[in-house]
C-alpha cells in the first residue's frame, strides 16, 4: 500500500534519517530513491512524474523525498496529482520546515510527522534573539553544532519575518554569514558575528 508523508523539520540530518527508514535498497547508488530539494517548481514535479511512470529497478518499493525550501502554488497543485495517483510501490516524503506553507489538500492526503527538535530549536533561537550581547556570547560557548544553529536561525527569521524588527538588514547579514560557511571560516566565529548583528 502506498504511503505519503509530510515530515516537518528544518534539520537536514533528521530529514535524511527519516527518509532512510523507508529505503530498502541501501546501495550507495539507488535508482529507486528520487530526491529533489530547494525551491520546488513545476519542472521538478514533472521530473518526479516522469520517473514514476516506470517500474522499480530493483523490485523494491521506491522512495521520493521532496525537501522544500520554497514551493510555488502551481507546483503544489501538480504535486497534489502525484499524491492522488500514487502507485502502490511508492512512498512519498515531503519535508518542510513549516507545514502551514502547504495547501490543506496536500496535508489531508499525507501522514504528518514532526521532528521533535523543531520546537526545541525554535525555543533556543527565540531565546538567543531576545538575549543581550553578553548573554548571546555566553550562549555560543555552550553550543555544540554552531553551523546547524546558524542555518536554523536563518530559517526561523525567514518564517517569522513579520514579527522581527529591521528584517531586511538582518537577512542581508545572515546571507553574508551563510555564504561564509562554505569558505571554511570557523562557524563559531561566524555565530559571534551573528550575535553582534542580529
Amino acid at each position: 500500500m502506498s504511503q505519503s508523508y509530510i515530515y516537518e523539520s528544518n534539520n537536514e540530518k533528521n530529514i535524511k534519517k527519516f527518509a532512510k527508514n523507508f529505503v530498502k535498497n541501501k546501495a550507495k547508488y539507488n535508482p529507486d530513491f528520487i530526491h529533489i530539494k530547494g525551491k520546488i517548481l513545476i519542472k521538478d514535479i514533472n521530473y518526479i512524474k516522469e520517473n514514476l511512470k516506470y517500474k522499480s529497478f530493483s523490485n523494491t518499493s521506491r522512495v521520493v523525498l521532496i525537501e522544500i525550501d520554497d514551493i510555488t502554488i502551481d507546483a503544489q497543485n501538480s504535486m497534489l496529482k502525484i499524491l492522488e495517483e500514487n502507485n502502490e510501490d511508492t512512498t512519498i516524503i515531503i519535508s518542510i520546515n513549516n507545514i502551514n506553507r502547504l495547501l490543506d489538500t496536500i496535508k489531508s492526503r499525507c501522514i504528518i510527522e514532526k521532528d521533535e527538535t523543531v520546537s526545541k530549536n525554535n525555543y533556543y533561537i527565540e531565546s538567543f534573539i531576545s538575549m543581550n550581547l553578553e548573554e548571546r556570547l555566553s550562549f555560543i560557548d555552550n553550543i555544540n553544532d554552531t553551523e546547524d544553529f546558524i542555518i536554523n536561525v536563518f530559517s526561523y527569521i525567514i518564517e517569522n519575518y513579520k514579527e522581527i524588527d529591521n528584517i531586511e538588514e538582518k537577512l542581508k547579514k545572515l546571507n553574508e554569514i551563510q555564504k561564509s560557511l562554505h569558505n571554511n571560516i570557523s562557524s563559531k566565529l561566524l555565530l559571534t558575528d551573528l550575535a553582534l548583528n542580529i
